[in-house]
Parts: structure tokens; C-alpha cells; sequence
């Protein structure tokens, strides 16, 4: 019953009945990683018309974890719109919960248990983009997977850190069979050139 909801959705984008959302969170930490978070999210502002007209693929960036030095920060559009540029930097100077657009859900170790939540909401597909290299955060990566939330990282420590770790990641990408969550690390090796890519193309 509490998944009827994302059920229906997912129902109507697969029949082409409606288009279908997707709902993306952000996880940055220092600078560099704000600077990757920002071009990312301008990426996708650029196609998010295109993926739409071609697609009917909507678009939208609805939380944003910022990790800093003493403690976690999440800020949410609360189920509204995509966040915009500017509000993602209002996030990262500290002005967020100044924004109309956007609030703040949680701080420090509450902000990634609750990162899930905002962007699961009632959409039947989900990202989360893991911007830091950080050995906590990639903790995580397994929990949502089994959330059904797709994974795309640029954090490596989830695959060369602990073995334990690694192997609860590949787990948990085989929890629900063929619809499980994609675990997408091409960007960690080789320093983001498709090296994965090219070798499973040799194999």
C-alpha cells in the first residue's frame, strides 16, 4: 500500500501514459566536489528540455547534501521544482533556508539518513550523484542501492576501500534481480576515461 503510489508512476511512464520523472540528489563536500556538483546540476539545466521534447523525461534536482568540515547539511526543494544554479549556491554559502525555493531538512549525520527520503518522495526512479571522496558517505552507497535509488559516483572508497564494503555494494546490486539499482563507477577509474567501457568491450 505506502508504494501504490511510485507504483502507479512507474506504471504510466513505462505505457507512455505520462512522462516520467526523475528525481536527483547531490552530494558535494570541498571545494572541487562543489565545483563538480555545480557543473553537473548546469548540465542538466541545459538538457533537461532536449531530454524532455525527446524523452519525455522530466528532470529534477530536488536535495543537496553539503558535506563540510565539522557537520552534514541537507537542503531540499521539498517535493517543488528542480533547483536552480543560483539556489545551489545559496545551499553552498550558507544561505539556504533564506531561499524561497528551498529548505533545510537535516544536519550533520541526519542529513544522509534523510537524503533517501527526499528524493524517493512518491517517484518511481531516483539518482543520487556521490560528488566527495569520502570514506562515510560511501558507506551509504549499498543502503541505496537496495532503496532502489541509482548510484552514480565519482567516490572511489566504496570499491578500494574495505572488502566488506565492496562486497555489500555488489549485494546489494543484485537485491532485486534485473530491476535492481544501477551502481555507476565508470567516473572513478582511470580518472573518468572509459577504461571499463573498453574492457568489457575487448572481453
Amino acid at each position: 500500500t505506502s508504494d501504490s503510489t511510485r507504483a502507479l508512476m512507474a506504471v504510466h511512464a513505462a505505457f507512455r501514459l505520462s512522462h516520467t520523472v526523475v528525481r536527483i540528489g547531490i552530494i558535494v563536500g570541498t571545494k572541487m566536489d562543489a565545483e563538480l556538483g555545480r557543473s553537473l546540476l548546469k548540465l542538466l539545466e541545459d538538457q533537461r528540455e532536449k531530454l524532455m521534447a525527446t524523452f519525455e523525461i522530466e528532470l529534477q534536482a530536488t536535495a543537496v547534501v553539503s558535506v563540510g568540515d565539522k557537520e552534514e547539511t541537507l537542503v531540499s526543494t521539498n517535493g517543488g521544482p528542480s533547483m536552480t544554479l543560483k539556489e545551489y549556491d545559496d545551499v553552498l554559502g550558507g544561505g539556504a533556508s533564506q531561499t524561497t525555493a528551498t529548505r533545510l531538512i537535516a544536519t550533520g549525520t541526519e542529513a544522509l539518513e534523510k537524503l533517501s527520503e527526499c528524493v524517493l518522495d512518491d517517484t518511481a526512479h531516483t539518482v543520487i550523484f556521490d560528488c566527495t571522496a569520502s570514506e562515510t558517505i560511501s558507506k551509504y552507497h549499498p543502503e541505496w542501492l537496495k532503496q532502489n535509488i541509482h548510484v552514480i559516483t565519482a567516490n572511489n572508497t566504496g570499491l578500494s576501500g574495505s572488502l566488506d564494503l565492496r562486497r555489500e555494494i555488489e549485494m546489494a546490486e543484485m537485491e532485486h534481480g534485473k530491476l535492481s539499482a544501477k551502481y555507476l563507477r565508470v567516473v572513478t577509474v582511470g580518472g573518468a576515461l572509459p577504461v571499463i567501457t573498453s574492457l568489457r568491450d575487448l572481453l
